[in-house]
């Protein structure tokens, strides 16, 4: 289902988004 693999990208790279912002905040 591409709808499922794009949604998992989204979600995929927002995971990363917010742990980069963490490690931003943190560092």
């Amino acid at each position: 289902e591409p709808t499922e693999r794009l949604r998992h990208t989204e979600n995929t790279e927002a995971f990363q988004l917010t742990l980069a912002v963490t490690l931003c905040e943190i560092g």
